[in-house]
């Protein structure tokens, strides 16, 4: 695998698409671990990747943080919401 930035991106977005069955997403959402409650009021993800499973993606930086992925459907937009840290 390349250590090229823009490759690693790529490569970790198509691996989301992938595993999503879409094409492209609307929006992405970035939150901390401590905002899994807001997450989870958004919907149920109909994905759910941890980060170490992504290419370019680190393992979470502190210990019991979430490290995660979701695909959620908020008001008919297709939301990546990014969680830990």
């Amino acid at each position: 695998m390349s250590n090229d930035a823009f490759a690693l991106a790529r490569a970790a977005a198509e691996e989301l698409r992938a595993r999503a069955s879409v094409d492209s997403f609307d929006v992405a959402l970035v939150m901390g671990s401590g905002w899994v409650p807001a997450a989870d009021a958004l919907g149920r993800p109909s994905t759910d990747v941890l980060v170490t499973e992504l290419p370019g993606f680190a393992p979470p930086a502190a210990e019991g943080h979430a490290g995660r992925v979701r695909v959620v459907d908020v008001a008919g937009r297709r939301a990546l919401v990014f969680l830990g840290r």
